[in-house]
Formats: structure tokens, C-alpha cells, sequence
């Protein structure tokens, strides 16, 4: 899940960290190096590793030379990374951000902007989509599993249409608890009862079923190719994740709670 790699990097130091005496200045430069190296790649995707949440090591740095308006001293740094990029098979405790007709999306607490998606077809087996309520549930009760299903599809195309284009989601982009509490309150006989349903904000166990991370020149030409469409096709990105509920305790983890009160 986690990785180790070693990186070879131009740093520049701004003026507010010089020494304030330069006697001592090869032991305050690594501290230096360190910060800024921090600042640069923490909390970021590295192309082709992932992502980074750690510098472990300052291993070598150069002589610096002072350029630039700014005046800030440039020096080469070596330094180890762990990088956060989970191998297939790999589970996780993530919660749900939101959900789409396409799936349920979640979100962890090491990050919030990677995409994480759980396809329709890797959620729990039997799921279904409410349209009209936009939320993903699991009948319980087989009797009733037909007549929801021809309740959800009779609202499928402007609901599933707005959900597409990310109704639901607020400012930052994630769902809020309303979507939920609204979907379960409403009276549009979508989901039958008795049903488990996707609850924003709710824990879940998932496997991860593929982490793609793109190269440095595959970004690159996809940015060239948006700036030559005008900015229309959108920014690929940079890392995703791919996630399962097929198989044994995967899912939310309040449908185990109840299993186990059972």
C-alpha cells in the first residue's frame, strides 16, 4: 500500500530561511532543504509513483547558488518519499462521498481529491439505483425487488441525467448528509422497503480493484490537448482508484453492525 523511492530534485530556498549566520550554513541548509522539498511534494501525486505523504530522508544536497529576482538560493536535494499507492487486493476503511447512477464514489481521510469509484457492478451483488431518491440501495426482501426496480426506472432519465452532471454534490464536491436524509424521506416509491441503503458518510471496507497512476508525459500531452481544444475536455487525473464491495465483509460497515446484533 505504501512505497518507498528515492528522487533527485532542483529545490530553491527562499531568503527567509538563510542563516542568520553563515558559519553555520550547511546545517541549517539541510533543514532548509528539507522544508522546502515538504512543501513541494507532500499532499501532492507524484506522476508515475502516487501519492506522496512523506518525506522520510534528506539523503544529499548541493553546494547553492543564489539567482533570480527573488534572490533564492537553488540547490540539487536527494531525499527518500513514501508514496500512497495501494496494490490491487489491497482493503481500506474509506467513507461514502456521494453517489452517481454510475456508482458509489468515497472518499479517506489521506486524501480528498483522488477519485475513488466503486463501480455499479463491483457494489454489494443486488444493488440497485433509486433514480428518484439518488442513492444506491440493497433489497432485502426478494418479494418486493421487482415492483422497486419498475418504481426506480419509471424516474431513470432526468434523474439519472442530473446525477451524470453532479447534482447533489456541494461547493467542494463531495455529497452532503442532505442527499441522504432527503433521498430516505422522500415519498416517490423508488426503493421498496425493506432495503440497506448507501448512506453518505457512512464507513465502508473496500478492496481496491486497480490504482492508476498517469506518467509525467501522459499529463503533459493531455494538458497540450485540452489548451488546444480551448480548455473544453477537462484535465485527466493525475491518480485514480478503482474499488470492489464483491466478496466477504466489503461494504458498509453499519450492514455487519446490524448482522452481528442479529
Amino acid at each position: 500500500m505504501f512505497s518507498s523511492y528515492i528522487l533527485y530534485d532542483t529545490v530553491a530556498i527562499e531568503a527567509v530561511y538563510f542563516p542568520r549566520h553563515f558559519t553555520n550554513e550547511c546545517a541549517d541548509s539541510g533543514g532548509a532543504a528539507a522544508t522546502n522539498t515538504t512543501k513541494r511534494y507532500v499532499g501532492r501525486v507524484i506522476p508515475s509513483r502516487g501519492l506522496c505523504v512523506a518525506i522520510t530522508e534528506v539523503m544529499e544536497y548541493s553546494a547553492s547558488s543564489v539567482r533570480g529576482a527573488a534572490a533564492s538560493a537553488w540547490l540539487t536535494v536527494t531525499f527518500g518519499v513514501c508514496v500512497f499507492a495501494p496494490n490491487p487486493g489491497t482493503r481500506l476503511k474509506a467513507r461514502i462521498a456521494y453517489q452517481t447512477a454510475a456508482g458509489v464514489y468515497l472518499t479517506m481521510d489521506l486524501f480528498v481529491a483522488i477519485p475513488f469509484l466503486v463501480p455499479a457492478e463491483m457494489l454489494v451483488p443486488g444493488s440497485r439505483f433509486s433514480a428518484a431518491q439518488g442513492f444506491w440501495y440493497l433489497p432485502l426482501d426478494t418479494e418486493d425487488q421487482e415492483g422497486g426496480e419498475r418504481s426506480a426506472e419509471l424516474g431513470a432519465g432526468p434523474a439519472v441525467a442530473g446525477m451524470g452532471q453532479g447534482s447533489g454534490k456541494d461547493g467542494d464536491g463531495y455529497g452532503s448528509d442532505t442527499l441522504a436524509s432527503s433521498a430516505l424521506s422522500s415519498t416517490t416509491a423508488a426503493a421498496a422497503a425493506p432495503y440497506n441503503a448507501y448512506m453518505v458518510g457512512a464507513e465502508v471496507i473496500v478492496k481496491v480493484a486497480s490504482c492508476t497512476v498517469q506518467s509525467e508525459e501522459t499529463v503533459s500531452a493531455a494538458e497540450d490537448a485540452d489548451g488546444a481544444s480551448g480548455g473544453d475536455s477537462g484535465a485527466i487525473p493525475i491518480m485514480e482508484l478503482r474499488g470492489s464491495f464483491v466478496g466477504d465483509a466489503l461494504g458498509p460497515m453499519s450492514w455487519f453492525e446490524k448482522d452481528d446484533d442479529a
